[in-house]
Formats: structure tokens, C-alpha cells, sequence
């Protein structure tokens, strides 16, 4: 039977966060006592006040998907805020949009901008995902290593 995963995907290794995680988890099953920076997950519950809004939003039946850029009302506050706090003026409506987070704002702004030949010089030390996107949108990281000296 022929793979139905694209060929690109093959550039892609095994992700080293994964590779943490587990070793994070399998250490622990073990006993260790592990502190783990690998995945960028907070080692304290959500606040309080996060949960009630959460709750809030739900029982008042805010439970349909938003525009794909984001709610018009924080795309106009975040507008607002670039150009009081940082003198930016945008256009919220054109020129904001709203992810899930920093990474997938870079992963999706990554597959819209390289393609095969390009080349992408990433500061290292950085995430480990960094070059397995530009590897999967045919393009080439190119490390350059950074240091406090300079």
C-alpha cells in the first residue's frame, strides 16, 4: 500500500521536546524527583481568575468557533496597545492576527514565506523546532550560534 504521508514530512526528525518529555516521564515513573523545562509547560495550576472567566464565557454559550484572525474586540486591544505602549500604528483588521502561540505564529509565517532553496539563519541557542520548520518548507536553517560575550 502506497504512503499517504507527503514526502517532506521524511526531513523531519523525531522531536526532541518529545524526546524529553518522555525521558521526563519515565524518570519519574522511576521515582526521581524531575524538574522539566523541555516542553514549556507551567509547573503551577491555572489561576483562579483565568478558570471563573473561562467558566463565565461558557455558561453565557461562548462556545462557537471565533474568525480565523481573531475576535475583532482583541484585535482592536491589541492594536491599541502596540501603539500606545510601542508607538506602532496598525491596522487590527489587516494587520493583526491572533495564534495559538508564538510558534505556530512563526511555523504558518515559515510555510507562507520559504520554500525549497531558501535559506533561514536562525540564533542558536533557540527551540529545537526552529529547524525542522524550515526543513519542512524545503528550505535550509542555517544556525548561527550567539553568545553573552557578544
Amino acid at each position: 500500500m502506497p504512503s499517504r504521508v507527503a514526502s517532506r514530512f521524511s526531513t523531519i526528525e523525531k522531536s526532541p521536546t518529545y524526546a524529553i518529555l518522555d525521558l521526563a516521564a519515565a524518570l519519574r515513573a522511576q521515582g526521581h524527583s524531575i524538574i522539566d523545562l523541555g516542553g514549556g509547560e507551567p509547573d503551577f495550576p491555572t489561576p483562579g481568575h483565568v478558570i471563573a472567566e473561562g467558566v463565565d464565557a461558557l455558561n453565557q454559550a461562548f462556545t462557537h468557533y471565533t474568525p480565523s484572525r481573531g475576535l475583532p474586540a482583541l484585535l482592536e486591544a491589541i492594536a491599541e496597545k502596540l501603539l500606545k505602549d510601542n508607538g506602532v500604528e496598525v491596522e487590527a483588521a489587516r494587520q493583526v492576527i491572533v495564534t495559538p502561540s508564538a510558534k505556530h505564529a512563526l511555523f504558518i509565517s515559515v510555510m507562507t514565506l520559504l520554500g525549497p532553496g531558501d535559506e533561514i539563519l536562525i540564533p542558536t541557542p533557540s527551540w529545537v523546532s526552529y529547524p525542522a520548520m524550515a526543513r519542512l518548507a524545503g528550505a535550509e536553517p542555517v544556525l548561527a550560534p550567539l553568545s553573552a560575550r557578544d
